[in-house]
C-alpha cells in the first residue's frame, strides 16, 4: 500500500501515492493503535493501559512445513500380485497361509477382474470359512452370474454389496476397503456402497484365495471352490484405507518399476 494515513480526515479525494485530505472530523479523537498483527479487544487495551506490547509467540508461518502424509508404498503391500493371472479351473487359483502382513485390522484391496463368462458362481477373491467359523471375520468376493457380490462378515453379522449388469470381456477395477466400523466398495473409481461391519482381519486364522471362494472350508483350514474363469491383476491388500487415486498411483508406479 502506498497510500498516505489520515486520522480525522479522509483521504479518498487524493490522487493514489499522494498526500492530501478532506471531511475533517468534528471532534476528539484518542488513545489510537495501530500494531501489526490480529490482536484481541483485551490485549488492546493492556497495550494502552501499560503502554507495552503484549508478548508474542511464535509466528506459525515461521514454523517448518509439516510433510504430507505419504501415500502407500509397494514395500509395505501385504500382497502384490501385479501380473495378469488366467483362471479356468480350480487348480489356477492362488492360495495363501494366514501370516503376519495379511492380519491387518483396517486394510485395502484392489485388484482388476475381466471375466469371460457371466454364468454360475464365480469366486475373485476370499478370506472366508463355513458361517462364522475361525474367528468369524470373513469376506467373500465373486461374481453370481451378472452380479457382482461382496459379502462381509464380523463374527455376528453379515452385510453384503451387489452391483449388478457386470459384462463378460469387459474389464473392471475393484476396492475395497474396511476400517473395523464400515467398510466400503468401488468399482471403476465409483463408490457403490458404504456398509456397517466390524470387519477386521488382525487375528484371521483363515487362508486367503485369489481366483476361488474359501466359504466351504473349515474355520483355519485351506481349500476352495468355484473357480473363476476369466483374469485378475493389479491385486494389492494393504494395511490402512487408501484412496482410489492413491492405489491408483501406486500401481501405475509399480506398472513402470516392473
Amino acid at each position: 500500500n502506498n497510500e498516505y494515513l489520515q486520522f480525522g480526515a479522509l483521504g479518498w479525494g487524493s490522487a493514489t501515492g499522494q498526500a492530501g485530505f478532506g471531511d475533517v472530523f468534528d471532534g476528539t479523537l484518542s488513545d489510537i493503535v495501530v500494531v501489526e498483527g490480529v490482536w484481541s479487544s483485551e490485549e488492546v487495551a493492556q497495550m494502552l493501559a501499560d503502554g507495552s506490547l503484549p508478548e508474542t509467540t511464535d509466528d506459525p508461518t515461521d514454523e517448518e512445513p509439516t510433510e504430507p502424509d505419504p501415500g502407500p508404498s509397494l514395500e509395505d503391500a501385504a500382497l502384490l500380485l501385479l501380473e495378469e493371472m488366467q483362471f479356468s479351473s480350480q487348480a489356477d487359483v492362488f492360495e495363501f497361509a494366514p501370516s503376519e502382513e495379511l492380519n491387518i485390522d483396517t486394510g485395502t484391496i484392489a485388484l482388476r477382474f475381466e471375466t469371460d463368462d457371466v454364468a454360475g458362481s464365480e469366486g475373485i477373491l476370499s478370506r472366508d470359512a463355513k458361517h462364522f467359523s475361525g474367528d468369524g471375520n470373513h469376506l467373500a468376493v465373486y461374481l453370481d452370474n451378472s452380479t457382482l457380490k461382496i459379502r462381509f462378515q464380523d463374527g455376528e453379522s453379515t452385510a453384503n454389496v451387489s452391483v449388478s449388469g457386470i459384462n463378460a470381456g469387459q474389464s473392471y477395477a475393484l476396492q475395497i476397503t474396511f476400517d473395523g466400523a464400515e467398510a466400503q466398495v468401488w468399482l471403476d473409481g465409483v463408490l457403490v456402497e458404504t456398509v456397517a461391519t466390524g470387519m477386521s482381519w488382525a487375528e484371521s486364522p483363515e487362508y486367503l484365495q485369489v481366483g476361488g471362494l474359501g466359504w466351504a472350508s473349515a474355520g483355519g483350514a485351506a481349500g476352495s471352490k468355484n473357480s473363476f474363469d476369466g483374469t485378475i491383476d493389479d491385486v494389492v491388500i494393504l494395511d490402512g484405507v487408501w484412496s482410489t487415486d492413491e492405489i491408483a498411483e501406486m500401481i501405475a508406479e509399480a506398472d513402470v518399476l516392473f
